[in-house]
């Protein structure tokens, strides 16, 4: 009777325990998927979303287009991603069609929280997710765009590192 009640106690315990870990980490589901996802590579490492589409393409082949809507440049600088306006990222290409997804912006030079977005098929073959990034900074501030995505092939990722300007800034 001892061992089965040990046992017991140390099953609720570790019930007990994954709770309270999903309590403290909120998107644990996001970090443990993160550990097998295939990364992508852009075509042109210099190429940046905000001034143009940029070639993303995967190990396995598998190629997209991603752009950012505004695309505003400054003045002769690159073009900075405006705040507290609606943007949209869109991930476009044949092999999109069927993909789920999630766009999630992080701060790259300072914690800034996580603001994800569903990336929606807007038309065969293009996902599309909209919504502004916060303005809390005065000027240009560096932001971590990650585009992730769930498909036929497994869980995708990729990233660029992305200025936006406050407005007026």
């Amino acid at each position: 009777m001892d061992l089965r009640r040990a046992l017991s106690a140390a099953a609720w315990g570790l019930a007990f325990g994954l709770l309270g870990l999903v309590a403290l980490v909120p998107d644990l589901p996001a970090r443990i998927t993160a550990l097998r996802v295939t990364e992508g590579r852009w075509v042109d490492p210099a190429c940046s979303p905000a001034e143009r589409p940029c070639a993303l393409r995967w190990p396995d082949g598998l190629a997209l287009q991603v752009g950012v809507e505004p695309r505003l440049a400054d003045g002769g600088a690159p073009a900075a991603i405006p705040t507290n306006t609606p943007i949209t990222v869109w991930v476009e290409g044949e092999a999109a069609a069927g993909q789920r997804g999630e766009l999630v912006w992080t701060g790259h030079d300072m914690s800034m929280g996580r603001l994800a977005l569903p990336l929606v098929e807007v038309a065969p073959g293009r996902l599309e997710a909209r919504g502004p990034l916060p303005a809390c900074v005065r000027g240009q501030m560096i932001w971590r765009m990650d585009v992730q995505l769930e498909g036929p092939g497994g869980p995708r990722g990729a990233h660029a590192l992305l200025p936006s300007r406050a407005p007026g800034g």
